[in-house]
């Protein structure tokens, strides 16, 4: 049963909040629905997921020049490998798809739950064939190494499934599942499966009266041959009342469970999470994994099978997290906070608190929504955080509001330092915090998608983003200060007709919370 726990307190929230008043349970929260889609940029080509489609845009002759269309639900995760010698989607269709340099089908990989994201792992020690990385809904972490014979297409090589254009479906197999799929007609390992729980059951027992031995859910006749020492438990009557010998059958388990653990085709999770995977940041130093239950994992490149730290302060499920640099990060979450941490810590250097008071102080938010007797009820939620490196600025999407939210961050020294500890100045002196007074939020007629960065010609940088409504792409330069001109210019395509009611895949997360009523 999942329980509404109430939000943290904090001195920049102010008392009289209507998001915060607990009291009273028939208050109609609205909570929106989260949408996220990948975008890249591979040499000078735009590539951007649309709900189930991938756009693609030149950026050299600034047109849409195709789409694809090879999933059955919408897009979230598109990587590439090698500078684009390969590229990798996923979808909400429980399938990886891999394409060639030429974003030829190459190969197809079918998972049997939905895939939140996948990656091409990023090795320590480069390999001659890529391997995936990718994390379910259910919070299992996966590396997977397609087989020889299907990675090297100049060999003779099984055909899993042939298709006509030359391409591999593969549906992963699992060791868990395998440990358990004992051949129906091994009548004799099905009964040893139920053997040990049966033996405790009498261990347990042997002591009662001989009127409790009457109990139907237990045959002591079975076991009168033999003593209550476990050494002397060597045989046992099966369900046809004949006689088995219980270490010939643990030798075929042995050797079942043996066969299955050298399988190097039964697939394993890495990591277990039991939590709904909402967020993720992947590059060559870290994983960083946000869940539905208000946990924060980093898991390092270089020891990718161990969870390095917990970060725990939020205290409603994570939509964002992203990488500042090796020592802090960041994470929005559906507290309405956003949080910079310190990696190594595991602290919280600086916070802000988006609610209405916050948000009305940068942009007239009222305006925005055609309902506005519900803003200080509405909840605030980022769901896209990047962090741009030659602004150093973070780069907000409120969800369901038309704009930019932009956070300046600036580095302090750390005065209380004694100066003759010159040691740890790279963790200490170079302290990371919001620039409250130079915040500023950048309105659009448009609900934002997705978004990047790019140089072009090596010019002032550019901000690309996808709108929700028709999936054009729209330009905004950045001005000598680094802020977004006001100038937008728009590319249009025409790949959907205006009656197309294209399904972007919205994804609602409030379900373990408490919240009834959505109002639009």
């Amino acid at each position: 049963m999942h329980i509404k726990r109430p939000l943290v307190e904090s001195s920049n929230v102010p008392i009289n909040s209507n998001i915060l008043n607990e009291d009273n349970e028939d208050k109609k929260y609205v909570y929106p629905s989260i949408g996220n889609f990948p975008i890249i940029i591979n040499n000078d080509m735009l590539i951007y997921g649309y709900g189930k489609y991938l756009l693609f845009f030149c950026l050299k002759d600034m047109n849409f020049i195709k789409i694809i269309d090879d999933h059955q639900s919408a897009i979230r995760s598109l990587d590439k490998y090698k500078d684009g010698k390969f590229f990798l989607t996923t979808g909400d269709d429980k399938t990886i798809i891999i394409y060639d340099k030429n974003w030829c089908k190459y190969m197809k990989i079918l998972h049997k739950k939905k895939v939140v994201k996948a990656y091409f792992l990023k090795e320590v020690e480069e390999s001659e064939h890529f391997k995936i990385l990718f994390i379910d809904k259910y919070g299992d972490i996966y590396i997977y190494k397609p087989p020889q014979n299907v990675t090297n297409k100049n060999k003779n090589k099984l055909q899993i499934n042939k298709k006509e254009d030359s391409y591999e479906t593969i549906q992963l197999l699992y060791l868990y599942d395998s440990l358990n799929d004992v051949e129906e007609k091994d009548e004799d390992i099905f009964f040893m499966k139920e053997f040990d729980q049966e033996f405790y059951k009498h261990i347990l027992l042997k002591d009662i009266d001989n009127n409790e031995k009457n109990n139907e859910s237990f045959n002591y006749d079975k076991y009168r041959q033999n003593d209550n020492c476990d050494d002397n438990y060597k045989y046992m009557l099966n369900e046809k009342n004949e006689l088995v010998d219980i270490n010939s059958i643990k030798k075929k388990l042995e050797i079942h469970y043996s066969e299955c653990f050298k399988n190097e085709n039964l697939l394993y999770p890495i990591h277990t999470c039991n939590s709904s995977v909402i967020s993720l940041y992947y590059d060559d130093k870290f994983l960083i994994i946000g869940d539905r239950d208000e946990k924060i994992r980093i898991i390092k490149n270089k020891n990718i099978n161990k969870i390095y730290n917990f970060y725990l302060n939020h205290k409603l499920f994570i939509t964002c997290v992203e990488l500042i640099n090796e020592q802090i990060f960041s994470s929005a979450s559906a507290d309405c906070y956003i949080h910079l941490w310190n990696i190594k810590k595991k602290e919280v250097i600086d916070s802000l608190y988006l609610d209405i008071n916050f948000l009305c102080k940068f942009a007239q938010i009222s305006s925005l929504f055609s309902n506005k007797s519900n803003l200080h009820n509405y909840k605030f939620l980022i769901n896209i955080l990047f962090f741009h490196k030659k602004s150093f600025s973070l780069f907000a999407v409120i969800e369901n509001v038309k704009g930019f939210l932009i956070i300046p961050l600036k580095e302090q020294n750390n005065n209380n330092n004694n100066n003759n500890n010159n040691s740890n100045n790279s963790n200490n002196n170079n302290l990371i915090s919001f620039d409250d007074e130079k915040i500023y939020f950048y309105e659009l007629k448009e609900h934002v998608l997705s978004f990047t960065f790019l140089t072009l010609n090596n010019e002032k940088d550019v901000l690309l983003f996808v709108d929700r409504e028709k999936g054009y792409l729209h330009k905004i330069n950045l001005n000598d200060d680094k802020s977004l001109s006001k100038d937008i210019k728009i590319f249009p395509h025409s790949f959907f007709n205006s009656a197309d009611m294209i399904d972007i895949g919205l994804i609602n997360y409030w379900k373990h919370t408490t919240i009834e009523g959505i109002i639009n």
